[in-house]
């Protein structure tokens, strides 16, 4: 059932990313939006320090922005950082490569 989940929301991911997509016209802004958005909506990270449980990240941020007593951002940005540039430089391959 968990797999299920994180199947239709990948799927659900990339639909809103390409939606995303579509409203700009700039060729670089376009790559940049929808790196952005796919990187912010599939980037995982564990629940909390030490835990074996993942979970997107903007929930765990804003569920650490709700609670106010372990702020620690950068430990998500991490993982968000390193899979924006990579969609990035894939995106910008496969453009180059048609």
């Amino acid at each position: 059932m968990i797999l299920v989940t994180w199947i239709l929301y990948l799927i659900l991911s990339i639909l809103i990313s390409l939606s995303l997509r579509k409203i700009v016209r700039n060729f670089y802004f376009k790559k940049l939006i929808f790196a952005f958005t796919f990187s912010l909506l599939i980037s995982s990270w564990f629940l909390y320090p030490g835990a074996s449980d993942l979970a997107p990240i903007i929930s765990i941020a804003i569920f650490d922005l709700l609670e106010l007593e372990s702020l620690n951002i950068s430990r998500l940005l991490r993982p968000f950082i390193a899979l924006s540039l990579m969609i990035l430089f894939v995106d910008f391959l496969v453009k180059k490569r048609n």
